[in-house]
């Protein structure tokens, strides 16, 4: 007996030549199948037209449909009541709220405008106190008095003539409460042929004026200065006559600055002129005035 190796009947035996190629047909038979499937189009109008038509006892009837009506239950009528009774409890409620709305608008309305019109009133009567209390309590600078003198003088080389200067001292003083600052003070003396328009000349920029106020510093309540108007040239003794006379009109105008403690700037306007009848200085109608 050989030695050699038993055969195990575990061992597994090699496939027949037939079997390979029924495996070979089959797989090949499966993949061509598949492929067929994957290319082929749908037909949507074939399978439509293969779709059997419906019957006669199959198409839709609305009238065999007889709507039943369903009676409402209590509960629910008792609910939709209440609903309604609600609502409009509501509804009135709201409208209530509009009107009170709108009232209490109307009101702050008003009130607004009371308390504006109360707010400007107290205003314009502070300002007033406050202005009435500057005017009670400010400066007063103007003129009292005025003297006036015609003083002769020889002309030199004519000693049987006379010319005249004129010389008119003007009396400033404070009648206010509270002192007055800067205080300028400018006279001016001048004759004319004709009746002038004295308030028109004396604003306007041809009248003769200083080179420039003097400053008489500060007046204190009840303080007086005098003054001396400048004169625009000597007269000669037919142009005095003249004066006398009433063919001839002297003026004396000008003007006083100063300020208050409230720091407003005021002005004084004062005018003289010589009356006949009098026979010296009285004021004028016009170009008297202040601030």
């Amino acid at each position: 007996m050989a030695l050699g190796k038993e055969p195990s009947s575990r061992a597994r035996k090699p496939l027949s030549p037939l079997a390979l190629l029924g495996i070979l047909a089959f797989g090949f038979i499966l993949i061509h199948k598949m492929g067929n499937k994957h290319r082929k189009k749908p037909d949507h109008h074939g399978r439509a037209n293969r779709d059997p038509k419906p019957t006669d006892h199959c198409k839709f009837d609305a009238s065999l449909i007889h709507p039943t009506p369903i009676q409402p239950r209590t509960e629910d009528e008792q609910w939709k009541t209440d609903q309604k009774g609600f609502w409009k409890r509501q509804l009135a409620l709201a409208k209530v709220l509009n009107w009170l709305t709108g009232i209490a608008a109307g009101g702050a309305i008003v009130y607004g405008l009371v308390a504006f019109f109360q707010w400007r009133d107290a205003h314009k009567n502070f300002e007033d106190a406050h202005r009435n209390f500057q005017l009670d309590e400010r400066p007063w600078v103007g003129v009292k008095e005025v003297a006036f003198k015609m003083i002769p003088r020889p002309i030199i080389g004519h000693p049987t003539e006379k010319a005249y200067i004129l010389n008119a001292t003007l009396n400033a003083s404070n009648s206010g409460k509270t002192p007055a600052f800067n205080v300028g003070v400018d006279g001016t003396l001048k004759t004319f042929d004709t009746l002038p328009d004295i308030d028109r000349y004396a604003r306007s920029n041809r009248r003769e004026r200083p080179a420039g106020p003097p400053s008489y510093g500060t007046f204190f309540p009840g303080d007086k200065q005098d003054v001396g108007a400048t004169p625009t040239t000597a007269l000669t003794s037919d142009a005095v006559e003249g004066i006398r006379h009433g063919t001839k009109y002297l003026y004396v105008f000008g003007e006083i600055t100063y300020r208050d403690s409230f720091g407003s700037s005021h002005f004084t306007h004062y005018c003289y002129h010589f009356d006949t009848f009098a026979q010296g200085l009285v004021d004028c109608s016009a170009y008297n005035d202040a601030n």
